[in-house]
């Protein structure tokens, strides 16, 4: 993340369950996703409380730098609500 506040949505499977797991970046954070994993970057913050999650809009923009191995293809990306 080069500029700006955001959270990364991860979606993991496993035999029994698909959950997602959430992190908070800003600048100078970066992260590693794997392949084929599921990944969504979104412009709001994620505040947990004791028995759920709240997201808060983000007004100011994102500015990310994106590194892919292999070569990135418009044909894996898909946009969901």
């Amino acid at each position: 993340m080069v500029e700006g506040t955001g959270t990364i949505e991860i979606k993991s499977e496993t035999k029994r369950n698909t959950f997602s797991r959430y992190e908070h970046l800003e600048a100078g954070d970066w992260i590693e996703i794997p392949p084929g994993e599921f990944h969504a970057l979104h412009n709001y913050i994620n505040h947990h409380y004791a028995y759920e999650t709240k997201e808060i809009p983000n007004d100011e923009s994102l500015v990310v730098v994106c590194v892919n191995q292999p070569k990135f293809d418009m044909s894996d990306v898909f946009w969901s609500d």
